[in-house]
């Protein structure tokens, strides 16, 4: 009997016994990769009830259609021309051209209440289940990582651990749970961190998907998404794992911003980041709710809700006007011979902001800052 028939005949009955069972769910997930086939796509998987399927938020899959869509753009698979188009409108790009095996890095940016989290841990779960398990027996992580220590533990965690605690199939392929980590038959351990770099150094992934990427803010104030981005493709530096950012927008500054500015409608990047609105990728979400969201503030209604980045809301001045006036190459600019410069310093406060420094002089009705000292700022370093 083909090996998937007999799983299903098997996890159709009302109990099993416990090895046969898990032998039934590796069957089912990994379907027949001894007989040419490959494992259950992450789209196969959530339309089964027996596995992710079985979770109450997908019973019903039609209003998951634009992230089956990103889903099935991220691992590579076939798409429709409907989908192909809902691609093309939310990436930029021109063609469905994905890499082989799919995009090892990928960002969504999109409003809240968008079923960010959900997908995030959906992630995270189906890479666990379809793991080989590693020759010589060490683990993978499959881990998301969200804004604090409070959303990793009781928000996150608990979407991750959810496929687990309802269905009676995917329990059985748990081995060891704690409050914060479920390692399976695979290897892979499924865990949720908060956004210090320190938090995931020593492991290595399979996947790691970062959750509201664009507020990731450390405990002294400072931003920590360069240093978590960086931390994170290090983890799977010898894995081939993936990537995964999924975030609403904030400021047109940070790496979220520097990822949609290199890598969006781009045709030919490696880097696969998606943008759409809230309602877009929910289509459930109340009317009311979205009038009132405008109505309450525009200017968060865009970010929010259109998932558009914001201007000038991260720094002082409007970053693509400053973008504008920027001379590309040029690190400095000696002194003009009769001109009187002045510095501006604006003093760190011994925590986390910056000690700053601007040099600057007058030229006719307008103040110029030099080029060769631009807004410069120095942190405070860290002890190691």
């Amino acid at each position: 009997m083909d090996p998937v028939e007999l799983a299903r005949k098997v996890l159709s009955q009302p109990s099993s016994e416990f090895g046969v069972g898990i032998e039934a769910v590796r069957a089912l997930m990994n379907s027949g990769q001894g007989a040419g086939r490959k494992p259950y796509t992450i789209i196969e998987a959530l339309g089964d009830p027996r596995l992710l399927g079985g979770l109450p938020a997908f019973s019903n899959l039609e209003s998951w259609t634009p992230w089956l869509t990103f889903l099935s753009a991220l691992y590579g698979l076939p798409l429709s021309e409907e989908e192909q188009q809902r691609f093309c409108k939310h990436t930029g790009r021109t063609r469905y051209a994905p890499p082989e095996g799919g995009f090892r890095e990928a960002a969504v940016i999109t409003g809240v209440q968008s079923g960010k989290s959900r997908i995030a841990s959906t992630i995270a779960a189906y890479e666990g289940l379809v793991a080989q398990p590693q020759a010589d027996s060490t683990h993978l992580y499959a881990a998301v990582l969200a804004q604090d220590e409070r959303g990793a533990r009781r928000t996150i965690f608990s979407y991750a651990a959810a496929p687990f605690e309802c269905s009676a199939a995917l329990a059985r392929r748990v081995v060891n749970r704690t409050t914060h980590t479920i390692q399976l038959d695979t290897g892979v351990v499924i865990a949720a961190y908060p956004c210090r770099p320190a938090s995931i150094r020593g492991i290595r992934a399979r996947v790691l998907v970062l959750d509201e990427f664009a507020y990731y803010i450390g405990s002294d104030s400072a931003g920590t998404d360069k240093e978590m981005l960086r931390a994170a493709r290090g983890r799977i530096a010898t894995t081939g794992g993936r990537v995964v950012i999924i975030s609403s927008p904030y400021g047109q500054a940070g790496a979220l911003w520097d990822l949609h500015r290199a890598h969006f409608g781009k045709d030919d990047s490696s880097v696969l980041v998606w943008q759409a609105s809230a309602p877009e990728m929910n289509p459930t979400l109340a009317p009311d709710y979205l009038e009132r969201m405008r109505a309450d503030d525009p200017d968060a209604y865009r970010s929010e809700v259109l998932g558009e980045f914001r201007a000038g809301v991260s720094s002082l001045f409007d970053p693509e006007a400053l973008e504008a006036v920027v001379v590309r190459g040029r690190r400095e600019a000696g002194a003009v011979s009769g001109v009187n410069y002045s510095a501006f310093v604006d003093p760190s406060g011994g925590r986390a902001d910056a000690f700053a420094l601007a040099i600057g002089h007058q030229s006719g009705e307008r103040a110029v800052v030099r080029p060769s000292t631009p807004l410069a700022s120095w942190r405070k370093q860290r002890r190691s």
